[in-house]
């Protein structure tokens, strides 16, 4: 490649054909002008994704804060009764170890009569013999 100077001493690349013969400091200049809309658009594009990241932790941190606030008590259905032990310390414990274990006896209570339903199910009529 062959590099020459034009009349204001300006580098001209001479090997290239005419409608491509630009000035070397008019390509360095379009270079620039490429290379600073590239950084800024990466620019952008990092506060774009920034912005979304503070939002997500928002939204999220907005979730667990709904949760937080929801009453504990709805899912109970209505009219369960909460009688909370004044004289202990620990009332509200009393009162969840004692419907915890309420529940674990509805529920053996249910699977002992499934049990009972099938094996009767199962087992032949006796009264054919």
């Amino acid at each position: 490649m062959k590099i020459s100077f034009d009349a204001r001493g300006r580098e001209i690349l001479s090997d290239i054909p005419a409608a491509f013969n630009v000035p070397v400091q008019k390509r360095i200049s379009t270079l620039d002008f490429h290379r600073q809309r590239l950084l800024e658009q990466r620019e952008a594009m990092r506060r774009a994704l920034e912005d979304m990241q503070a939002e997500a932790e928002q939204e999220s941190f907005k979730e667990a804060n709904d949760f937080a606030v929801e009453d504990p008590f709805d899912e109970f259905p209505e009219g369960t009764d909460f009688e909370l032990d004044d004289d202990s310390p620990d009332g509200l414990d009393a009162v969840a170890e004692r419907m915890y274990r309420e529940s674990v006896e509805e529920t053996a209570r249910a699977n002992r009569k499934n049990i009972e339903a099938s094996t009767e199910k199962q087992s032949p009529p006796e009264s054919a013999s």
